[in-house]
């Protein structure tokens, strides 16, 4: 999360010193209230998903949240990759179940478990 608050930052760094310089701080024909929307506008435009596909997803045994669609309902899932060959049509595992096994083709996006509470 430090690393969007970090991006956000300097963008917004960058929008002021555009903005100055272009004079909307010194033209009285230019309004705040446009300043204000292009801000928003380039905020709007920065918001990253964390969901990724799901073939990028790490196959190292790391735990992270699956989603997927089966049967038109939607779902998430704590998952890991299971490696061992016996796996191999239903390499996903169960991070909460050990013997729950799940197929690859119902998960389309992952993204890393986030950091717990302090």
């Amino acid at each position: 999360m430090t690393d969007l608050v970090t991006v956000r930052r300097d963008a917004l760094r960058e929008l002021f010193f555009e903005t100055y310089n272009q004079g909307w701080l010194t033209e009285p024909s230019k309004s705040f209230r446009g300043l204000e929307t292009e801000i928003e506008a380039r905020l709007a435009a920065m918001t990253v998903s964390p969901w990724q596909p799901i073939e990028t997803a790490p196959r190292d045994g790391t735990e992270i949240l699956v989603s997927g669609v089966v049967k038109k309902q939607a779902f998430t899932r704590h998952v890991l990759w299971d490696a061992d060959p016996a796996y191999r049509s239903h390499p996903w595992q169960s991070a909460e179940h050990e013997w729950k096994h799940y197929d690859t083709s119902s998960f389309t996006h992952w993204q890393p478990l986030p950091e717990p509470p302090k």
